[in-house]
C-alpha cells in the first residue's frame, strides 16, 4: 500500500514538475498612436492585449505590428520627409529602413522578415519595393507607378496590389524573389486586393453608373470571380473598404463609410451578408480581427486626430466596448 502510495506521489511530483517547466502563454501585442500636450506630436505606443504595460516607443504614425508580435514598425516625419522605423515591442534602438518624401501601404511578410511599402519621392513615380528587415535595408523594387494597398499570401511567397494610371486601377500579383508581375484584373476598376487565409482575395470593384465600390472575391491566379457584396447604396454612401479577414476565413471586416463618418461591419464570406454596425453610436472605425476571430479591434470617437479617441474591442455581433487605452487611434494587433 506504501508502494503505491509513494508512486502516486512521484508521479504527482514529476507531472508538476514538467508544468512548471512549460513556458508561459504569451499573449498578443498591440499597437496604437497617442497623442501628447502641445505641441501635440504622435507618439507610439505597444502594450499587452489586454492594454495593460504600455510601452512609449517614439514619435511617429501607422504603427504595424510584425506577425510574430516581436517588432513594431511605424513612420516617422522629419521636416519634409518621412522615415520608416522598425523597434522592438519593448523598446531600444530603432533600425531606420527607408527615407523617402512620403511611405504608405507598409505591409509585413507572414514570416516577420520582410515588409513591402511605397515609396514616393519628391519628384517621379511612386516605387513599390521589398525591404529585408533583418539586415536593415536591402530594397527590391518591385513595380513603379501609382499604387495602393499591399498584401502578403499567407506563405509570404507572393504579394497582391493595385496599380493605378489615369484614374484606372487593377490588381496585379508579383511572386517574391521572381521578377515581373501577372496582372490579375482587366477591368480598371478594381483595387484595395487583400489576401486571405483560405487562398481567396478580397478586392474592392467599381460597379454600376455611380461606381459604387462593392467588394468581390477572385482566387490567387484572378479566377472565379465573385460579386460578394450587394448592398443599398444611399445618396450619402460611399461603399465599403475591406479591413482584414477573420483566421479561418469565414468572416471579412470591412469598414463603412458615410459623410457622417466611417463605422465597421462584418461581412459573411459564403453569403456576403451585412452584420450589424460595430458600435455605430462611438463612430467605431475597425482596424482587425482578434486572434480567435470573435472580437474587432478599432477605435471609437468623432473625426480628427486630437478628438478624443479609445482603442478597445468589440464582440462580432455588436455590444460594449471593452477599453484598452485613452486618447488613442490608429490601432494594430500582432503576435496571435
Amino acid at each position: 500500500m506504501m508502494i503505491r502510495m509513494k508512486s502516486k506521489l512521484l508521479v504527482f511530483a514529476l507531472v508538476l514538475v514538467a508544468l512548471l517547466a512549460l513556458p508561459a502563454a504569451a499573449s498578443a501585442t498591440l499597437a496604437y498612436v497617442k497623442y501628447g500636450h502641445y505641441p501635440f506630436v504622435p507618439k507610439v505606443f505597444t502594450a499587452d492585449d489586454d492594454g495593460f504595460d504600455d510601452i512609449p516607443i517614439g514619435r511617429g504614425t501607422d504603427p504595424e505590428v510584425s506577425p510574430d508580435g516581436s517588432l513594431v514598425a511605424y513612420v516617422s516625419a522629419r521636416g519634409k520627409r518621412e522615415r520608416l522605423k522598425v523597434k522592438h515591442v519593448y523598446g531600444g534602438a530603432a533600425d531606420l529602413l527607408m527615407d523617402a518624401a512620403r511611405i504608405s501601404s507598409v505591409t509585413w511578410s507572414p514570416e516577420s522578415n520582410r515588409i513591402a511599402a511605397v515609396r514616393t519621392p519628391a519628384r517621379g513615380p511612386e516605387k513599390l519595393v521589398l525591404i529585408d528587415v533583418p539586415s536593415g535595408g536591402g530594397e527590391h523594387v518591385v513595380a513603379r507607378g501609382k499604387f495602393g494597398r499591399v498584401s502578403f499570401s499567407p506563405e509570404g511567397d507572393q504579394l497582391v496590389y493595385s496599380w493605378v494610371r489615369r484614374g484606372r486601377s487593377d490588381v496585379f500579383r508579383f511572386a517574391v524573389g521572381g521578377h515581373g508581375s501577372k496582372r490579375l484584373t482587366y477591368d480598371h476598376r478594381s483595387r484595395a486586393p487583400l489576401w486571405g487565409p483560405r487562398g481567396r482575395i478580397a478586392f474592392l470593384k467599381a460597379v454600376g453608373k455611380k461606381r459604387k465600390p462593392e467588394i468581390f472575391t477572385m482566387r490567387s491566379d484572378g479566377g472565379d470571380v465573385r460579386r460578394l457584396t450587394h448592398t443599398r447604396h444611399a445618396d450619402r454612401w460611399r461603399g465599403l473598404y475591406p479591413v482584414d479577414w477573420s483566421p479561418d476565413g469565414s468572416k471579412l471586416l470591412a469598414d463603412y463609410s458615410t459623410r457622417s463618418g466611417e463605422f465597421a461591419v462584418v461581412v459573411y464570406a459564403h453569403s456576403g451578408a451585412l452584420g450589424r454596425l460595430i458600435h455605430r453610436k462611438a463612430h467605431f472605425v475597425g482596424t482587425a480581427f482578434s486572434c480567435d476571430g470573435s472580437l474587432v479591434l478599432g477605435s471609437s470617437g468623432p473625426r480628427g486626430a486630437l478628438a478624443n479617441h479609445k482603442v478597445g474591442m468589440v464582440p462580432v455581433a455588436g455590444g460594449t466596448m471593452q477599453p484598452l487605452a485613452e486618447f488613442a487611434y490608429d490601432p494594430d494587433l500582432g503576435g496571435c
